[in-house]
């Protein structure tokens, strides 16, 4: 956790917003917002978020937040993740 609302992959080194969009900051507690692709993308390009540019993850990238640990929806770490809705991403 950086402290800024986002978290860094160590494995990785991909830095992952900690809320889903529209929430920001510690709560996480908008929900999640939905998008076309297109738009998905054009947001992502023009977000200015904890003072980094930000882009949409390849899939393969998202797989990797999954968390095999864990057997109940959503398969991520809810610790670093909170908020997050048991509901597909990307």
């Amino acid at each position: 956790d950086n402290n800024d609302g986002t978290i860094k992959d160590n494995a990785t080194g991909l830095i992952w917003q900690k809320c889903s969009v529209p929430s920001y900051g510690a709560s996480c507690t908008n929900g999640a917002s939905v998008y076309t692709l297109s738009n998905a993308i054009n947001f992502c390009s023009t977000l200015n978020f904890a003072g980094k540019s930000w882009r949409l993850p390849e899939i393969y990238e998202l797989i990797d937040l999954d968390d095999f640990g864990r057997s109940s929806i959503p398969t991520i770490n809810i610790n670093l993740f909170p908020e997050t809705v048991s509901n597909h991403y990307w």
